[in-house]
């Protein structure tokens, strides 16, 4: 049984509106939280580090996954789309080089949309809350940020993505993170950005999947996430 909060907290009423306070709150409670779990001793017993032969299991399952993607998406995919997805399936390896490192590691929530928290309506006197952990893990917490933001959060543009991203990082380090530049925050911010595209494909088959296949696509070409698909 859990607490009746519903005195206390709330939630948006529309997915496609969403307040301002509920952003601030839902970055800054993703700070607390990864703040918490980074690089904690304890790390390893909630969440286990994938191995090179576990990312390319993932990596044949996702790119089985892409014509079926494609197939339904269909008119709401262009050509040109679907090659930014091809290329960056195709440049997992090199991408996904950092996952198999344990340095800067956190637990993430991994689906931390806006209907996943719990809002206190007095900030001052309660807490938020977060909801539904079937899909925790071991990430950098960036990917938890570059999901709310690039997927859930309708009213994102360049200027306040950055703000919030600047929100989350000074959280970060009041929480006593050390040794983590903004630099190294943004670019990781980055990264995570471009690895959206790889939800939308893990959302195949669902109705609404065009709209966030729209606002990855979208974030991508922004923030110049072609940057990771480059040879090194």
């Amino acid at each position: 049984m859990l607490d009746d909060l519903s005195e206390t907290h709330d939630q948006p009423s529309w997915h496609l509106s969403i307040a301002d306070h509920y952003v601030i709150q839902t970055v800054e409670s993703l700070a607390a939280f990864h703040a918490h779990w980074w690089e904690h001793p304890s790390l390893n017993r909630m969440s286990t580090l994938p191995t090179t032969a576990s990312l390319q299991q993932e990596m044949t399952r996702l790119w089985t996954l892409f014509p079926q993607f494609v197939e339904d998406l269909d008119d709401h995919l262009s050509r040109e789309d679907q090659q930014v997805y091809e290329r960056l399936l195709a440049a997992l390896p090199t991408l996904w080089e950092k996952r198999i490192e344990p340095g800067g590691q956190t637990l993430v929530h991994g689906d931390p949309h806006f209907w996943n928290f719990l809002y206190p309506r007095d900030p001052h006197k309660h807490q938020t809350y977060m909801l539904d952990w079937q899909t925790y893990r071991m990430n950098p917490g960036t990917h938890d940020l570059a999901h709310t933001l690039v997927l859930r959060y309708p009213h994102r543009t360049v200027a306040n993505e950055q703000d919030l991203v600047k929100r989350y990082h000074e959280r970060l380090l009041a929480h006593g993170i050390p040794g983590y530049s903004w630099e190294q925050c943004w670019h990781e911010y980055r990264r995570s950005v471009a690895e959206q595209l790889l939800v939308t494909l893990n959302w195949v088959g669902w109705a609404s999947n065009s709209r966030y296949v729209r606002r990855a696509l979208t974030g991508f070409s922004e923030l110049a996430c072609d940057e990771f698909l480059l040879p090194h």
